[in-house]
Protein backbone atom coordinates (compact mmCIF):
# COMPACT_ATOMS: atom_id res chain seq x y z
CA UNK A 1 0.00 0.00 0.00
CA UNK A 2 1.36 3.42 -0.91
CA UNK A 3 1.15 5.91 1.97
CA UNK A 4 0.75 9.51 0.82
CA UNK A 5 3.14 11.73 2.76
CA UNK A 6 1.86 15.01 1.31
CA UNK A 7 -1.76 15.48 2.43
CA UNK A 8 -2.01 18.78 0.52
CA UNK A 9 -1.06 17.31 -2.84
CA UNK A 10 -3.11 18.94 -5.61
CA UNK A 11 -6.04 16.89 -6.85
CA UNK A 12 -8.83 17.42 -9.33
CA UNK A 13 -11.60 19.34 -7.48
CA UNK A 14 -14.55 17.25 -6.40
CA UNK A 15 -17.41 19.21 -7.95
CA UNK A 16 -20.11 16.69 -7.08
CA UNK A 17 -20.16 17.73 -3.41
CA UNK A 18 -20.71 21.46 -4.02
CA UNK A 19 -23.41 20.79 -6.60
CA UNK A 20 -25.25 18.51 -4.20
CA UNK A 21 -24.94 21.17 -1.46
CA UNK A 22 -26.36 23.84 -3.76
CA UNK A 23 -29.24 21.59 -4.81
CA UNK A 24 -30.07 20.77 -1.19
CA UNK A 25 -30.06 24.49 -0.34
CA UNK A 26 -32.74 25.21 -2.92
CA UNK A 27 -34.74 22.09 -2.05
CA UNK A 28 -34.62 22.89 1.66
CA UNK A 29 -35.84 26.42 1.01
CA UNK A 30 -38.82 24.99 -0.86
CA UNK A 31 -39.79 22.94 2.19
CA UNK A 32 -39.23 25.66 4.80
CA UNK A 33 -40.02 28.90 2.99
CA UNK A 34 -42.29 27.78 0.17
CA UNK A 35 -41.92 27.39 -3.60
CA UNK A 36 -41.36 31.12 -4.20
CA UNK A 37 -38.15 31.16 -2.15
CA UNK A 38 -36.99 27.98 -3.86
CA UNK A 39 -37.43 29.60 -7.27
CA UNK A 40 -35.44 32.65 -6.16
CA UNK A 41 -32.63 30.51 -4.78
CA UNK A 42 -32.75 28.35 -7.89
CA UNK A 43 -32.25 31.45 -10.03
CA UNK A 44 -29.05 32.32 -8.16
CA UNK A 45 -27.89 28.74 -7.55
CA UNK A 46 -24.57 29.33 -9.40
CA UNK A 47 -23.66 31.79 -6.62
CA UNK A 48 -24.42 29.19 -3.98
CA UNK A 49 -22.59 26.56 -6.00
CA UNK A 50 -19.54 28.81 -6.14
CA UNK A 51 -19.73 29.44 -2.40
CA UNK A 52 -20.17 25.73 -1.66
CA UNK A 53 -17.29 24.81 -3.95
CA UNK A 54 -14.99 27.31 -2.27
CA UNK A 55 -15.93 26.03 1.20
CA UNK A 56 -15.50 22.44 0.00
CA UNK A 57 -12.04 23.13 -1.41
CA UNK A 58 -10.95 24.87 1.80
CA UNK A 59 -12.19 21.96 3.89
CA UNK A 60 -10.59 19.13 1.91
CA UNK A 61 -6.90 19.99 2.58
CA UNK A 62 -7.61 20.18 6.33
CA UNK A 63 -9.34 16.80 6.21
CA UNK A 64 -6.48 15.22 4.25
CA UNK A 65 -3.95 16.68 6.68
CA UNK A 66 -5.77 15.13 9.66
CA UNK A 67 -6.00 11.76 7.89
CA UNK A 68 -2.26 11.89 7.20
CA UNK A 69 -1.58 12.78 10.85
CA UNK A 70 -3.42 9.64 11.94
CA UNK A 71 -1.04 7.58 9.80
CA UNK A 72 1.99 9.53 11.04
CA UNK A 73 0.98 9.01 14.68
CA UNK A 74 0.30 5.32 14.03
CA UNK A 75 3.74 4.88 12.46
CA UNK A 76 5.37 6.58 15.44
CA UNK A 77 3.43 4.45 17.95
CA UNK A 78 4.17 1.24 16.02
CA UNK A 79 7.84 2.26 15.64
CA UNK A 80 7.88 1.87 11.87
CA UNK A 81 8.31 3.99 8.77
CA UNK A 82 5.69 4.81 6.12
CA UNK A 83 6.45 1.77 3.99
CA UNK A 84 6.29 -0.62 6.94
CA UNK A 85 3.03 0.98 8.08
CA UNK A 86 1.63 0.46 4.60
CA UNK A 87 2.52 -3.23 4.83
CA UNK A 88 0.76 -3.48 8.21
CA UNK A 89 -2.35 -1.83 6.80
CA UNK A 90 -2.34 -4.09 3.75
CA UNK A 91 -2.04 -7.21 5.92
CA UNK A 92 -5.77 -8.05 5.80
CA UNK A 93 -9.21 -6.71 5.03
CA UNK A 94 -9.65 -6.08 8.75
CA UNK A 95 -6.53 -3.90 9.02
CA UNK A 96 -7.51 -1.94 5.92
CA UNK A 97 -10.93 -1.34 7.48
CA UNK A 98 -9.32 -0.14 10.71
CA UNK A 99 -7.16 2.33 8.81
CA UNK A 100 -10.15 3.57 6.83
CA UNK A 101 -12.27 4.07 9.96
CA UNK A 102 -9.48 5.93 11.76
CA UNK A 103 -8.80 8.26 8.84
CA UNK A 104 -12.49 8.92 8.19
CA UNK A 105 -13.07 9.77 11.86
CA UNK A 106 -10.06 12.11 11.86
CA UNK A 107 -11.43 13.98 8.87
CA UNK A 108 -14.64 14.75 10.78
CA UNK A 109 -13.10 16.29 13.90
CA UNK A 110 -11.24 19.50 14.67
CA UNK A 111 -9.99 18.28 18.06
CA UNK A 112 -6.25 17.45 17.74
CA UNK A 113 -6.10 14.97 20.67
CA UNK A 114 -8.74 12.85 18.96
CA UNK A 115 -6.65 12.70 15.78
CA UNK A 116 -3.60 11.57 17.75
CA UNK A 117 -5.64 9.11 19.82
CA UNK A 118 -7.03 7.56 16.63
CA UNK A 119 -3.49 7.08 15.39
CA UNK A 120 -2.47 5.34 18.60
CA UNK A 121 -5.44 2.97 18.63
CA UNK A 122 -4.86 2.22 14.93
CA UNK A 123 -1.25 1.26 15.71
CA UNK A 124 -2.40 -0.99 18.55
CA UNK A 125 -4.82 -2.74 16.20
CA UNK A 126 -2.28 -3.19 13.43
CA UNK A 127 0.36 -4.81 15.64
CA UNK A 128 -2.04 -6.83 17.84
CA UNK A 129 -1.68 -10.61 18.02
CA UNK A 130 -4.16 -12.13 15.58
CA UNK A 131 -5.31 -14.69 18.18
CA UNK A 132 -6.05 -12.08 20.83
CA UNK A 133 -9.39 -10.42 21.45
CA UNK A 134 -9.33 -7.36 19.20
CA UNK A 135 -9.78 -4.73 21.92
CA UNK A 136 -8.36 -1.94 19.70
CA UNK A 137 -11.11 -2.59 17.14
CA UNK A 138 -13.79 -2.22 19.83
CA UNK A 139 -12.03 0.92 21.06
CA UNK A 140 -11.80 2.35 17.54
CA UNK A 141 -15.49 1.70 16.87
CA UNK A 142 -16.31 3.75 19.98
CA UNK A 143 -13.78 6.50 19.35
CA UNK A 144 -15.28 7.24 15.93
CA UNK A 145 -18.24 8.78 17.81
CA UNK A 146 -16.37 10.42 20.69
CA UNK A 147 -15.31 14.05 20.86
CA UNK A 148 -14.05 16.33 23.60
CA UNK A 149 -17.20 16.42 25.76
CA UNK A 150 -17.63 12.62 25.56
CA UNK A 151 -14.03 12.22 26.71
CA UNK A 152 -14.53 14.79 29.47
CA UNK A 153 -17.38 12.71 30.90
CA UNK A 154 -15.43 9.47 30.44
CA UNK A 155 -12.43 11.03 32.20
CA UNK A 156 -14.62 11.99 35.15
CA UNK A 157 -16.10 8.49 35.42
CA UNK A 158 -12.79 6.67 35.15
CA UNK A 159 -10.36 8.78 37.16
CA UNK A 160 -12.47 10.39 39.88
CA UNK A 161 -15.16 9.75 42.43
CA UNK A 162 -17.67 12.31 43.70
CA UNK A 163 -17.55 13.89 47.14
CA UNK A 164 -20.23 16.22 48.52
CA UNK A 165 -18.90 19.42 50.12
CA UNK A 166 -22.27 21.16 50.50
CA UNK A 167 -25.88 20.46 49.56
CA UNK A 168 -25.87 19.79 45.80
CA UNK A 169 -22.26 20.97 45.60
CA UNK A 170 -19.68 18.32 44.75
CA UNK A 171 -16.00 17.96 43.95
CA UNK A 172 -14.13 15.28 42.02
CA UNK A 173 -11.66 13.31 44.13
CA UNK A 174 -8.86 11.61 42.14
CA UNK A 175 -8.79 7.84 42.36
CA UNK A 176 -5.55 6.02 43.05
CA UNK A 177 -4.26 4.10 40.04
CA UNK A 178 -1.86 1.86 42.00
CA UNK A 179 -3.78 -1.37 41.51
CA UNK A 180 -3.38 -4.10 38.91
CA UNK A 181 -6.89 -5.38 38.27
CA UNK A 182 -9.69 -3.16 37.02
CA UNK A 183 -12.35 -2.35 39.58
CA UNK A 184 -14.72 0.65 39.36
CA UNK A 185 -15.22 0.69 43.16
CA UNK A 186 -16.40 4.13 44.34
CA UNK A 187 -16.59 5.70 40.89
CA UNK A 188 -20.38 5.91 40.77
CA UNK A 189 -21.68 9.21 39.44
CA UNK A 190 -25.20 10.61 39.55
CA UNK A 191 -26.17 13.31 37.04
CA UNK A 192 -26.39 15.98 39.76
CA UNK A 193 -22.79 15.20 40.73
CA UNK A 194 -21.53 15.29 37.15
CA UNK A 195 -23.06 18.67 36.28
CA UNK A 196 -21.93 20.14 39.60
CA UNK A 197 -18.30 19.22 38.90
CA UNK A 198 -18.33 19.84 35.13
CA UNK A 199 -21.22 22.20 34.35
CA UNK A 200 -20.20 22.50 30.68
CA UNK A 201 -21.60 18.97 30.24
CA UNK A 202 -25.06 19.98 31.46
CA UNK A 203 -26.74 20.81 28.10
CA UNK A 204 -25.77 17.49 26.51
CA UNK A 205 -25.22 15.17 29.46
CA UNK A 206 -27.93 12.67 28.55
CA UNK A 207 -26.68 12.32 24.99
CA UNK A 208 -23.07 11.92 26.15
CA UNK A 209 -24.01 9.28 28.71
CA UNK A 210 -26.11 7.35 26.18
CA UNK A 211 -23.17 7.22 23.75
CA UNK A 212 -20.80 5.89 26.43
CA UNK A 213 -23.30 3.21 27.45
CA UNK A 214 -23.99 2.21 23.83
CA UNK A 215 -20.30 1.47 23.32
CA UNK A 216 -19.91 -0.28 26.71
CA UNK A 217 -17.59 2.44 28.01
CA UNK A 218 -19.93 3.02 30.96
CA UNK A 219 -22.75 1.21 32.73
CA UNK A 220 -26.03 2.74 33.85
CA UNK A 221 -27.43 1.66 37.21
CA UNK A 222 -30.93 2.30 38.49
CA UNK A 223 -34.03 3.60 36.71
CA UNK A 224 -35.36 7.11 36.26
CA UNK A 225 -37.73 8.46 38.91
CA UNK A 226 -40.81 10.26 37.57
CA UNK A 227 -40.75 13.89 38.70
CA UNK A 228 -43.28 16.64 37.93
CA UNK A 229 -43.13 20.41 38.14
CA UNK A 230 -39.35 20.58 38.53
CA UNK A 231 -37.45 23.10 36.43
CA UNK A 232 -34.43 22.18 34.34
CA UNK A 233 -32.18 24.38 36.51
CA UNK A 234 -33.36 22.87 39.78
CA UNK A 235 -30.65 20.54 41.18
CA UNK A 236 -33.27 17.89 41.87
CA UNK A 237 -33.87 17.71 38.11
CA UNK A 238 -30.48 16.03 37.95
CA UNK A 239 -31.10 13.61 40.80
CA UNK A 240 -33.43 11.16 39.10
CA UNK A 241 -32.35 7.82 40.59
CA UNK A 242 -29.82 6.80 37.92
CA UNK A 243 -26.04 6.61 38.17
CA UNK A 244 -23.16 5.74 35.85
CA UNK A 245 -20.00 3.71 36.39
CA UNK A 246 -17.02 3.26 34.05
CA UNK A 247 -16.09 -0.06 32.47
CA UNK A 248 -12.68 -1.56 31.81
CA UNK A 249 -13.07 -0.83 28.10
CA UNK A 250 -13.89 2.76 29.02
CA UNK A 251 -10.60 3.01 30.92
CA UNK A 252 -8.68 1.56 27.97
CA UNK A 253 -10.27 4.03 25.56
CA UNK A 254 -9.55 6.96 27.90
CA UNK A 255 -5.90 5.86 28.06
CA UNK A 256 -5.55 6.42 24.29
CA UNK A 257 -6.77 10.00 24.69
CA UNK A 258 -4.58 10.69 27.72
CA UNK A 259 -1.53 9.36 25.87
CA UNK A 260 -2.47 11.73 23.04
CA UNK A 261 -2.39 14.76 25.37
CA UNK A 262 -6.12 15.24 25.91
CA UNK A 263 -5.89 15.77 29.69
CA UNK A 264 -4.81 19.42 29.51
CA UNK A 265 -7.70 20.40 27.24
CA UNK A 266 -10.25 18.55 29.37
CA UNK A 267 -8.95 20.27 32.51
CA UNK A 268 -8.83 23.68 30.84
CA UNK A 269 -12.40 23.41 29.55
CA UNK A 270 -13.65 22.40 33.00
CA UNK A 271 -11.77 25.32 34.59
CA UNK A 272 -13.15 27.78 32.07
CA UNK A 273 -16.71 26.61 32.73
CA UNK A 274 -16.25 27.28 36.46
CA UNK A 275 -15.19 30.88 35.87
Amino acid sequence: MRVVNDPDQDREPDRAGPKIAAGLTAAGAGVVLGPGAALILGAVSPLFESLAERAWEELRPDARRRAAQVLSTAAEAARCDAEQLGDLIDKSEQTRLQAGLAMAAAQRTTWPPKVRALGRVLAAGLIADGDAVDVPQFALNAMVELDRLHVSLLDLLVRYEPSEVDQHDYVAVPRSSDFDEWEPRGRKWQPVEVVSVRPELSPVFWSLAATLVRHALAEQHGTAIERHGIGALDPFHWNDGRSWLPTELGKQVLDYYLEAGAEAEITDSAAQADQ
